[in-house]
């Protein structure tokens, strides 16, 4: 997403609570506008913030912003160590929209404290990645989608388990003409492909008969041949 920035809903509604005033407000936008978007990190320091507004003056008023944010658990960084120079402030629940992370969001708070970001799924059950808070470490590509992928492509072969071993539990029959007996035919829009045979369901077609199968539905999944039980 380019030339926007992004404020979650929750913080609008923490601001018409009165849980985020509007000093605080500005400098929390600001940081969104300002931190890098594909982690939801911003490397600076309160003079840093205020030179961004043209006032220098503002140093120790955004320093305790910054501390009220931290103490909310809106923004999470290191503790001081009394020298000068930038450090990482992380966005508490950041959602990242561009780069190896898009589709993550920010745990700010995730390592009991410390600010070392983690990302997450959008629903947090899953952390895809972790990162240093000095950036030395690679942070990890999320790998959701690729198993997603694999459970779709396991679904047909799952489902006809399913229905061989729980539905039908039985075996095809000798004389059915459809099969010669088999279980299974060539499956007519999938060449290569076989399908059960429905004499497994309990219908088998006989020259004295006027009934018809049963209409086979068209997303019965189909079979790799070499690929049925002995």
């Amino acid at each position: 997403m380019q030339n926007f920035t992004v404020v979650r809903n929750g913080i609008i509604a923490h601001r018409r609570a009165g849980k985020m005033p509007p000093f605080d407000s500005g400098i929390f936008d600001h940081l969104l506008a300002r931190c890098d978007w594909e982690t939801g990190i911003y490397h600076g320091c309160a003079l840093a913030l205020a030179f961004d507004f043209g006032d220098p003056s503002l140093k120790e008023a955004i320093q305790r912003c910054l501390r009220r944010l931290r103490d909310r658990k809106y923004i999470n960084y290191p503790e001081g160590t009394g020298k000068r120079g930038g450090y990482d402030i992380l966005i508490h629940k950041y959602e990242v929209a561009k780069g190896k992370l898009s589709g993550t969001r920010l745990n700010a708070w995730a390592r009991n404290g410390l600010a070392s970001p983690e990302y997450e799924t959008q629903n947090g059950q899953q952390t895809v990645g972790k990162r240093s808070a000095n950036g030395g470490q690679t942070v990890g590509t999320p790998i959701q989608d690729i198993q997603d992928l694999q459970d779709v492509q396991d679904k047909p072969r799952a489902h006809a388990r399913d229905i061989s071993q729980s539905k039908l539990n039985s075996k095809p029959n000798p004389d059915c003409p459809k099969c010669d007996g088999k279980g299974y035919y060539p499956h007519g829009g999938h060449p290569g492909m076989t399908v059960e045979c429905w004499c497994i369901r309990g219908w088998t077609p006989s020259t004295s008969s006027t009934s018809s199968p049963p209409i086979e539905p068209d997303n019965q999944a189909p079979r790799k041949r070499g690929s049925e039980c002995a």
